[in-house]
């Protein structure tokens, strides 16, 4: 019992709330419930409510309120004689949001490593990014101090390819391809995604190529495999952020 109840008390509490069943298979229906001689009813209730009051909840808005539900046990009869005993339990809607298990989450301060708690963690999870308005921030800068002072011109084609954009934040990679997993693609300098204002996210992947001196410069063109590389990272990334982060929209290629 204490197993289930967090994982199908939050989920209920987070949506439209529902009735938890407990004694009921859940294939043939049949009520079964728990053998009288293994459970006293009482302390049934007991380790319930207890299980369902420690699931932490946090509150955006201005209520107090906790997880709002209702306990019934009810005897099970078989051939006239009690038998076991069944629960239902009515959860109401939460307004905010109910965890089944507080985030496993931790930060380090100074030479110390500390949990986060539920509400330390909603408030850096619901936090705005800290990006400075107007400001457009590499990361990881050595990588990026790098890769500008490895190929002459890098420098230049990102402001002009990222000029229409004044907030956000720009991620490189020597190769996202690697980095989510697949084939890394010869020629490529780098890959970088942005993440910008008021637009979704772009993924630049940029090229180099050898002159007869055997010098690199960076190409101006993708050929059609390279074109393919991009579009299949790209689409890996957008599962990864469906997957991970709930991200619906589009993800560009340039």
């Amino acid at each position: 019992v204490e197993n289930i109840i967090p994982n199908y008390i939050s989920a209920f509490a987070n949506t439209r709330g529902g009735y938890l069943f407990i004694g009921v298979h859940d294939k043939s229906k049949k009520v079964l419930g728990c053998v009288k001689e293994n459970v006293d009813p009482d302390s049934l209730r007991n380790r319930i409510e207890r299980a369902i009051y420690k699931l932490p909840y946090v509150h955006f808005c201005q209520s107090s309120c906790g997880i709002n539900f209702t306990l019934k046990i009810l005897d099970v009869f078989a051939k006239g004689e009690l038998y076991s005993y069944a629960c239902v339990i009515r959860v109401e809607p939460f307004c905010c949001a109910v965890f089944s298990e507080a985030p496993g989450s931790w930060m380090v301060e100074g030479k110390h490593v500390c949990s986060l708690t539920t509400e330390e963690w909603v408030d850096r999870m619901t936090d705005t990014d800290p990006v400075p308005s107007e400001h457009l921030r590499y990361t990881p800068e050595p990588l990026w101090e790098e890769l500008s002072s490895q190929h002459e011109g890098l420098e230049e084609l990102m402001k002009k390819e990222i000029s229409p954009f004044s907030r956000g934040i720009f991620i490189l990679s020597r190769s996202w391809a690697v980095d989510l997993d697949l084939q890394e693609k010869r020629g490529v300098i780098c890959d970088a995604l942005l993440i910008a204002q008021d637009s979704p996210p772009i993924l630049y992947t940029i090229l180099g190529e050898q002159d007869a001196e055997g010098h690199e410069h960076l190409s101006q063109e993708l050929d059609v495999e390279l074109k393919g590389y991009s579009a299949q990272t790209a689409l890996t990334l957008k599962q990864r952020l469906v997957k991970i982060g709930g991200y619906s929209g589009k993800v560009c290629v340039v």
